[in-house]
């Protein structure tokens, strides 16, 4: 068969297809030439076990398409590889924090010095709401109810929702007001010349926080994907969830659903994060 290699390659070029995609198709043919043409099946299950699955269903693409190069003309019978079932990307599973390790995270924003207080009530409040950093840097003082625990944030596509937080959200910004610079500032959470908090910053301090606590890998996105994946898990109303997680589509939402959650409450007090 390796002497056909050539040739199909040649073809491909006729066609216009890019050097990227012939070099491709050489290295899945030669490879499984090389290897004295093993059955399909023997064959993917060796690349199953030392490529990514990505890689093996593009393998298997350059693989069938020379063997319809062979078909044409008669060389083979027919293409073991086409009859395979279809290779799908396996689910992954999305990394989430325990309600220990949020809590710990939590109390060691105290750790991270004069910005703790800051800290602690950003940390805490994504947690508890599943908020996106840049909507709790862009939060605006006159927009938040700390006695309601209920928020105005402005989202992706300047679009405005209301959002709910936990009680111990509530306890901490209540902190942070008492602490927060004393300058005119449109920003809940501001510096101290009253600019609003710059993203970036907000993630170092959590660094800090996070290796007090003795976690790793810790960043805000992680805090919303527990947020939301506890909110699955409570049986609040995937609507709900993706209302309050500023979702355009439900099928973004759907990625935190990990196993049948057909029950549904529809109060948010039933969240975990939220006492």
């Amino acid at each position: 068969m390796i002497e056909h290699v050539e040739p199909f390659l040649e073809t491909l070029r006729v066609r216009n297809a890019s050097e990227h995609h012939v070099k491709g198709c050489r290295t899945a043919c030669l490879a499984w030439c090389k290897a004295g043409c093993p059955p399909a099946d023997e064959w993917m299950s060796h690349l199953f076990d030392t490529c990514k699955v990505g890689t093996v269903r593009v393998r298997r693409a350059q693989l069938m398409s020379f063997h319809r190069y062979l078909l044409d003309r008669g060389l083979i019978s027919s293409d073991p590889f086409r009859p395979m079932a279809v290779i799908k990307e396996p689910q992954r599973t999305l990394r989430v924090l325990t309600l220990n390790e949020v809590a710990r995270l939590i109390d060691c924003c105290d750790q991270v010095g004069e910005n703790g207080a800051r800290l602690g009530a950003m940390v805490s409040l994504i947690a508890t709401s599943g908020l996106r950093v840049s909507e709790v840097c862009g939060l605006r003082l006159d927009k938040i109810d700390v006695d309601q625990r209920i928020a105005s944030v402005i989202g992706k596509g300047d679009k405005e929702r209301m959002v709910k937080f936990g009680v111990v959200a509530q306890e901490k910004i209540r902190v942070y007001l008492d602490a927060r610079p004393d300058v005119e500032s449109p920003w809940l959470f501001c510096a101290a010349s009253g600019s609003q908090v710059n993203p970036n910053h907000f993630r170092e301090d959590l660094e800090k926080a996070a290796w007090w606590a003795d976690l790793k890998d810790i960043n805000p996105h992680l805090l919303r994907h527990t947020f939301a994946t506890m909110s699955i898990e409570a049986k609040l109303p995937i609507e709900d969830v993706r209302g309050m997680l500023g979702h355009k589509s439900i099928v973004t939402t759907q990625q935190y659903i990990h196993r049948d959650n057909a029950a549904a409450w529809s109060d948010y007090d039933q969240h975990p994060l939220a006492s």
